[in-house]
């Protein structure tokens, strides 16, 4: 959902008390591994891929003193730095993940029952028994629905995106499936920021392996959180 269609329930928003939700609404955070996620945002940063992250630098003001401000997106690195997301300034833009991701896990803010955490790697790699695992959940489908899920083999993405993240579905597929593009071009340090994320939500996501991503544990095993599972796969 766009802000301006609803500006309460804000796609990007970071929750930190409860959601404002009617008892029909079902609730879904779609994450991506955040290696890959800052990949994505740094894919190119003069076109608007840090989408509404604004990174900060430091300028001097008018009595002469050090002042973060917003500065032009330029590189990766600017993600590894002081950003402003939503009028609020982060340490850095995993911190926005990190937010972000741990508040659909917390049932203050959305109603366990009916809420998902839905791996952007299991929506790609395996999109119908993703659909049907977010049903039984509690997604509700329409009464037409078909029998088999099969997924777009182009980009949902209207040109409101930036032209590089509207890619076809095989070069998505082909670019996740490589575990070596995860930390592809980042420095030593950046790459350890990121394994310094929230173990236990890094493991919750199966995030945590170095080598391949796996499915994580099916769905009826999961009963007392979020997360969408499945039968193992190697991604």
């Amino acid at each position: 959902m766009h802000r301006g269609d609803n500006p309460r329930l804000w796609k990007h928003t970071i929750y930190k008390k409860a959601v404002p939700l009617t008892q029909k609404m079902f609730c879904v955070c779609l994450v991506k591994d955040p290696a890959f996620w800052i990949q994505s945002l740094g894919r190119a940063p003069s076109e608007g891929t840090f989408y509404e992250i604004l990174p900060l630098g430091y300028m001097a003001n008018r009595w002469g003193k050090p002042e973060l401000v917003p500065v032009v997106p330029r590189t990766t690195s600017q993600l590894f730095s002081p950003v402003m997301f939503d009028d609020v300034m982060y340490d850095d833009a995993l911190h926005i993940w990190e937010a972000t991701t741990s508040s659909y896990f917390d049932s203050a803010h959305f109603p366990p029952e009916r809420t998902a955490v839905l791996r952007c790697e299991d929506f790609i790699f395996n999109f119908g028994a993703t659909i049907r695992a977010l049903a039984e959940r509690g997604l509700p489908l329409l009464t037409n629905a078909p029998q088999a899920f099969l997924p777009l083999s182009e980009s949902a993405k209207d040109n409101s995106h930036p032209s590089c993240t509207r890619r076809c579905r095989n070069e998505l597929t082909e670019y996740y499936k490589d575990i070596r593009n995860r930390f592809k071009g980042l420095t030593t340090c950046q790459a350890s920021r990121i394994r310094k994320i929230n173990p236990v939500l890094m493991t919750s996501l199966g995030y945590d392996n170095e080598t391949t991503f796996t499915w994580i544990r099916p769905l009826h095993d999961q009963s007392s959180d979020s997360t969408v599972g499945s039968a193992e796969m190697d991604a």
